[in-house]
């Protein structure tokens, strides 16, 4: 912590003569006498400001802005944080909203869940004073720390739980809605208040952290990870929503163009009455279980000869998670008698079957595709779309950069890239297989 305050020292020394070398070239245009010059002189008293303005205020800069379109332009345009890092956005926004909170009041908070025991150990016999203050770079450190090995999910429930923690009174919140130009009691009516302070769930979406249904997902590579962190009924569970999350993917990519080479789908694959009756096949795939997902495959590629040697074992495997996992979550009344056996899987065999499953996937279709709900876009034509994205071939979230020929439909749309060639840092032969907005 000591090394990172002496390195911010460091480059306000490196900005200040940054301001000093603008006034000297607004100096130099102020004695030229060319056509342009009122332009330019304009330009570089305006960036010498910004630089100022962002000297001096920090990380509250975003957050003014935020707030005066709040105020002034309410009417005519709505703000929505983006950001490539959602504990530091929220760190900020929280400890410029004049919410303190000490060093010692945050291990007293992490003492209160055992999970953390190690972690708050740790943090309690470094050096740092117990009774300083804590800030939003301090506060990120803590959130990326305690979330290490953890689902996708982890950072966005302990941000939440440090809310529900430290924030609960209307004095509180309001602050943080006055931060960005809210009325927090016009928000809500005095019988909304104490629902709303309970559950600040909708305080933690207002300030630009949705609760995304991409991260109560985890990776089929995370859950491996992380597996002793949970009781087997609750493992179970979650496998088993990964697992249909990841056939779907798989079915993304078998309609994609490139791997279906123009065979008509809606011909060739003899699926149930409810997709022949629907036709659409993206809606179809979204709402498909594990078991909808075995069958579709199964027909799929009896439609699509393939030479993959291993997609039997592939198929086979899928069919054995998939009735392990609905025989373990399911009430035992509803499962067939010759299933039943599956209930006594242990952890260990899941685990097993799984890292196989995930192999065969990967050797078949290389890299699992990237959720990636895009944070910035450059260029023109084409675009490069940046942001944080998750892949069940790995564990955690990463972020990524696609080439893309096609501009996105809308701020937040979803896309699901699939990068078979691996190429990296930019994937510019990658394919969006699905788009959501």
């Amino acid at each position: 912590l000591e090394d990172s305050y002496i390195k911010i020292e460091r480059l306000k020394d490196k900005i200040k003569p940054i301001i000093e070398d603008e006034k000297s070239k607004l100096k130099y245009f102020n004695t030229r006498k060319e056509k342009n010059s009122t332009q330019l002189r304009e330009f570089y008293e305006l960036q010498k400001s910004t630089y100022e303005v962002q000297l001096n205020l920090g990380s509250k800069i975003l957050l003014l802005f935020e707030k005066y379109i709040n105020l002034e332009f309410s009417n005519e345009y709505s703000v929505i944080s983006y950001s490539w890092d959602k504990p530091r956005m929220i760190g900020w926004k929280i400890f410029n909203s004049d919410i303190s909170v000490t060093f010692r009041e945050f291990v007293l908070f992490l003492n209160q869940f055992p999970e953390y025991a190690k972690e708050a150990q740790e943090i309690q016999n470094s050096n740092y004073p117990l009774m300083k203050k804590i800030d939003g770079s301090i506060f990120t450190d803590f959130i990326h720390f305690l979330s290490q090995n953890k689902p996708i999910s982890h950072k966005r429930k302990i941000t939440l739980n440090f809310i529900r923690n430290f924030i609960s009174r209307d004095s509180e919140i309001n602050k943080i809605y006055s931060n960005i130009g809210i009325d927090y009691f016009n928000l809500i009516n005095e019988n909304e208040a104490q629902a709303f302070a309970r559950d600040q769930n909708k305080l933690l979406e207002d300030l630009g952290w949705p609760n995304d249904y991409f991260e109560d997902v985890d990776s089929l590579r995370n859950l491996i990870q992380i597996k002793d962190d949970y009781s087997k009924l609750d493992l179970f569970t979650r496998f088993r929503i990964s697992m249909e999350n990841q056939i779907k993917d798989i079915l993304f990519i078998c309609i994609s163009d490139k791997f279906k080479r123009d065979i008509d789908i809606f011909y060739h694959a003899k699926i149930d009455k409810e997709y022949k009756k629907n036709k659409d096949i993206y809606k179809y795939i979204s709402d498909i279980t594990l078991g909808g997902g075995h069958f579709f495959l199964i027909k799929f590629w009896e439609s699509f000869p393939s030479n993959f040697p291993e997609r039997k074992r592939l198929l086979e495997l899928l069919e054995k998670l998939s009735k392990i996992l609905n025989s373990t979550v399911h009430d035992r009344k509803t499962i067939d008698e010759k299933e039943l056996h599956f209930r006594n899987t242990t952890v260990s065999d899941l685990i097993r079957d799984v890292e196989e499953y995930l192999k065969i996937s990967e050797l078949i279709f290389q890299e699992m595709p990237w959720h990636l709900v895009p944070m910035q876009t450059s260029g023109s034509y084409p675009w490069v779309f940046s942001g944080n994205a998750w892949s069940h071939s790995h564990t955690g979230t990463k972020i990524i950069r696609v080439l893309s020929l096609k501009r996105l439909s809308s701020e937040g749309e979803e896309l699901l890239v699939w990068n078979p060639s691996k190429i990296n840092p930019v994937m510019s032969e990658a394919r969006i297989i699905k788009r959501k907005g």
